[in-house]
């Protein structure tokens, strides 16, 4: 797939059209997957805000970066337990919303494969974030997990219907 031009940029529903696709649109259009790598290694944008830009985004730049960010929240998840694992639970908070909104409207069968490695990834290293089970953002990590079970059932009633 190549880097996402402008006719994938273009929004179809006037709805969307606001100043955080326009951020989106901004931050991201004409990135090759290594610079975007590159800005996600160099921490030099808050996650949440890359995330919150994902969500943003038209469905091909979406299909094209989502795989991108989620792989690097996975293989990348032990250097940010080392700086801010707060930063690395919202984020990870923020990106299953995304997962289960794609899900429940049933698009991006693409990104399905990226979507299981995600939610079986939060699944199987709940450890994380046990540093929050008792503190303040204990509501935080109960949410993560109610939501990581949400989409691990809506993944699996999508995968039933279109494998």
């Amino acid at each position: 797939m190549n880097i996402p031009d402008d006719l994938d940029w273009e929004c179809d529903d006037p709805d969307a059209l606001d100043l955080d696709y326009e951020y989106a649109k901004n931050r991201w259009k004409g990135k090759s997957l290594p610079e975007i790598e590159d800005i996600l290694k160099g921490r030099t944008i808050y996650l949440g805000s890359l995330l919150e830009d994902l969500q943003n985004m038209p469905r091909t730049p979406f299909i094209y970066y989502f795989p991108t960010v989620s792989n690097y929240m996975i293989t990348c998840s032990d250097d940010f337990l080392e700086d801010d694992n707060f930063e690395l639970l919202m984020g990870f908070d923020y990106i299953i919303e995304i997962v289960i909104k794609y899900l429940k409207n049933k698009e991006c069968s693409k990104l399905w494969a990226s979507f299981r490695d995600l939610v079986n990834f939060l699944k199987s290293n709940g450890q994380l974030f046990d540093e929050y089970r008792d503190g303040q953002f204990s509501d935080s990590v109960v949410n993560l997990e109610k939501k990581t079970a949400e989409a691990e059932h809506l993944l699996a009633i999508v995968q039933k219907v279109d494998p």
